[in-house]
């Protein structure tokens, strides 16, 4: 009979871990996040007419003149854009600074990254050189270097990328 129990219970606290971890929190933030919760955290100087719910991006960067004002200093990513769809969060995407001159073998930060993404989230589902996916139930989270040349060289240079986002969203995104 105690073990009638004891497996039910065992189900329903692992059910309740992985429903737990399937939220997609990067950033300090939540995806389904209402707007007033991210407005609480982060202070933006967005106005929003009262009673309308928020569909936007507010753009965080660390430096005031390029975006709006939100909590810093935040560890090891510089900006950030949090989109929001009818007043949940639905994506946070952050961008390297870029100018990393040379080979993506070269790019110390890349690697950082990957790194950090990989102790939050898990080994990847895919992984490329300049590429990483991890599907989750609810949500993806995308890391992927872009690849350039620097203003007025023609040196090579990349820019990292990191997207997490509602899977219903990236799934759209993609086709």
């Amino acid at each position: 009979m105690k073990k009638h129990v004891l497996i039910p219970t065992v189900v329903a606290f692992t059910a309740y871990l992985g429903c737990s971890h399937d939220a997609g929190s990067f950033l300090g933030h939540k995806l389904g996040e209402p707007f007033a919760q991210f407005a609480a955290t982060e202070h933006p100087q967005t106005q929003i007419p009262a009673g309308l719910p928020y569909t936007g991006t507010i753009h965080c960067f660390e430096t005031q003149s390029l975006g709006d004002q939100c909590k810093w200093p935040r560890n090891d990513f510089d900006n950030a854009h949090f989109t929001f769809i009818d007043d949940k969060l639905a994506s946070i995407e952050t961008v390297g600074a870029g100018g990393i001159i040379g080979d993506s073998r070269q790019n110390w930060n890349w690697s950082l990254y990957l790194s950090r993404l990989t102790k939050q989230y898990g080994k990847p589902d895919k992984m490329a050189a300049n590429d990483a996916l991890w599907m989750r139930r609810s949500y993806v989270v995308h890391a992927y270097l872009t690849v350039g040349h620097l203003p007025f060289t023609s040196e090579e240079a990349q820019t990292e990328h990191i997207e997490v986002l509602n899977r219903n969203v990236y799934e759209q995104t993609k086709k």
